[in-house]
């Protein structure tokens, strides 16, 4: 008679795991049957015991965490509820619909930071607005959406914002001014949100919130002697997955949703995670995680610690925008916030007061942390001026001047916004008026610059757009620049042969050894 026998075979760490002296490779699981064991793994994510805890986090910051102002939780009294919200209320006969919010009107509801994917799904638009108004079921939704109004009822919530039901979706006139009116309060809403809920798991809105944490397959081992048959079911388990490599974190948007949420309720592949100003826990590790948010501890939001804006730039850079024109309007919510707490002046992407550390970005090295499903290149669309970071896709970095002795001036620097009601957001056109140090490159026998990656004692160039522009025919199109910010770097620009005193970035050069820096003539010039 066969024995059975019950086995737990881990994989996706470290090398292929042994069952008996045979090696695990990569195993096709579908139509498994139910297994005689008792499953001893992880709560699934969507069990009453998850439901519970969730519920005891929300609980726990609202009623303990009032802190002091530079570490509070916010949101704890009714705030002003958004243009539009999803009324979870009828619980009867199970309908939810959109409802337009009185003006000045006060409440709590929840968002959902989520991956929209490449196909097109329920939304609302200005046709399909009244349908929503009048009411349906939650099963018309796709999961992602569905799994979410689960979990705001269970939080005991009766408001959900959902930007592709609560904005209208769509290019006609009313669908677009709409847009640009939400759009605007994007920093607000995720801001005043009793609690976000992230889908982290889901590259689309139809993967839901609710991740299995093992699964089971029939085993067999066969041997000559009948006896000695082995059979069983071998459980398998779903090795615990980074945040950092989750799907959320590589859409753009996401990034300013979850930073400007006070707090955040994440359902990732192997675990549920809570995170507000005071601390984090994780359904694994229910004293705490160890790691710190490497923005650290909302510091955005805490006027006593200026925030790193590069660093921000540099992540959001690296992240997917399914429309290339919300560049800035992604994170305009996040620029909002900076603002409040430092007070400075936004312009196109960029702080007047760090401005010329800023102007210092260039197209991320491939091979070194790049997407390559992202390729660093300039559109040709106007997006934002050449010297702003907007104008690319991409993931950027920054050099880092080892000497401090500017150069160089801004005169003015302005950007016309698309819209008066954000300011933030997209742009039509811009300038920068700079005074500096301004030297032609002759092609033939002028300073001479070693391409990227081939540095020399004359100094490198980076180039924006290295696949559509070659430095070394650059003066067909025009005469070729640096324009010294600091000591040894600064812009490579291109002038424009029709606009005298204007040009266009073309780059940065970083450790170009000029000894008469100090002794060349400061020129003003526009920079577009």
């Amino acid at each position: 008679m066969a024995k059975h026998c019950k086995l737990v075979l881990y994989i996706g760490v470290g090398n292929y795991p042994r069952v008996g002296d045979q090696w695990i490779g990569n195993i096709t699981l579908s139509g498994l049957p139910k297994s005689p064991f008792p499953r001893k793994g992880r709560r699934k994510a969507d069990s009453l015991e998850n439901f519970q805890k969730a519920q005891d986090w929300l609980s726990n910051c609202v009623n303990n965490h009032a802190g002091t102002k530079n570490r509070s939780c916010e949101n704890k009294s009714p705030v002003k509820l958004p243009s539009r919200l999803v009324d979870l209320s009828d619980l009867d006969s199970n309908r939810i619909r959109i409802i337009v919010t009185a003006q000045g009107s006060k409440g709590v509801y929840a968002a959902l930071s989520y991956c929209w994917g490449p196909s097109s799904f329920f939304t609302t638009t200005s046709k399909t607005l009244p349908a929503r108004m009048a009411g349906f079921p939650p099963s018309d939704l796709p999961k992602t959406l569905r799994d979410a109004v689960v979990v705001t009822r269970r939080l005991g919530i009766q408001y959900l914002w959902v930007d592709a039901l609560c904005i209208l979706q769509g290019s006609d006139d009313v669908a677009m001014r709409d847009w640009m009116k939400e759009g605007s309060r994007m920093e607000q809403i995720y801001a005043h949100a009793y609690v976000t809920i992230i889908a982290a798991a889901s590259e689309n809105s139809d993967g839901g919130l609710f991740r299995s944490r093992d699964f089971q397959m029939p085993f067999r081992r066969n041997h000559d002697d009948p006896s000695k048959v082995k059979e069983g079911f071998v459980r398998i388990i779903i090795p615990a997955k980074e945040i950092k490599d989750e799907p959320i974190n590589r859409r753009a948007w996401a990034l300013q949703e979850r930073l400007l949420s006070p707090r955040i309720l994440t359902y990732a592949s192997s675990e549920i995670f809570w995170q507000c100003n005071f601390h984090s826990v994780g359904e694994r590790h229910p004293d705490g995680l160890q790691h710190k948010d490497k923005y650290g501890a909302f510091a955005y939001r805490l006027p006593a610690k200026r925030p790193d804006w590069n660093k921000l730039v540099a992540d959001y850079c690296s992240r997917q925008l399914s429309n290339s024109d919300d560049k800035l309007p992604a994170i305009a919510g996040l620029a909002r916030r900076y603002t409040f707490v430092t007070r400075d002046r936004y312009c196109a992407g960029h702080w007047l007061s760090t401005l010329f550390e800023s102007l210092l970005w260039n197209r991320f090295e491939e091979g070194y942390g790049s997407n390559p499903d992202l390729p660093s290149k300039r559109l040709r669309k106007y997006r934002a001026p050449s010297w702003s970071w907007a104008s690319m896709d991409g993931a950027i970095s920054w050099i880092y001047p080892e000497q401090d002795i500017q150069y160089a001036k801004v005169i003015s620097c302005y950007a016309s916004p698309v819209s008066h009601l954000d300011p933030y957001g997209r742009i039509s056109w811009g300038y920068l008026q700079i005074c500096g140090p301004l030297a032609r490159v002759a092609h033939e026998d002028g300073p001479k610059f070693a391409m990227r990656g081939q540095p020399n004692d004359n100094g490198v160039i980076f180039l924006d757009d290295q696949e559509s522009i070659d430095v070394r025919k650059a003066h067909e199109l025009g005469d070729l620049y640096v324009l010294f910010l600091y000591e040894r770097c600064g812009l490579v620009l291109l002038s424009l042969q029709y606009a005298p005193n204007f040009y266009l970035r073309l780059g940065v050069f970083n450790n170009y050894k000029r000894e008469d820096v100090k002794d060349l003539f400061m020129k003003v010039i526009v920079i577009i």
